[in-house]
């Protein structure tokens, strides 16, 4: 059973070691994002631009809180 757990364990490991290459590889270019929040239209600080946010720290947060109490995975930066 041990066996088993292990090899899964490695599968996904795998799995994730490769998709993460594959996003790395293929989106060199940061993207910009917008310079004012989609929620709140706050400005979004320069940093979270370059990474494609479009919440701001604040609505980010948010957003995730909301995500986690329906057990969902947030899908926006």
């Amino acid at each position: 059973m041990a066996d088993d757990i292990e090899r899964a364990q490695e599968t996904a490991q795998q799995f994730l070691d490769h998709s993460l290459r594959h996003h790395f590889s293929t989106n060199k270019a940061p993207r910009a994002g917008r310079s004012s929040c989609i929620e709140c239209e706050e400005p979004i600080a320069p940093a979270r631009t370059l990474l494609g946010a479009v919440l701001c720290i604040d609505c980010q947060r948010d957003d995730e809180l909301r995500a986690r109490s329906r057990g969902a995975v947030p899908e926006r930066c």
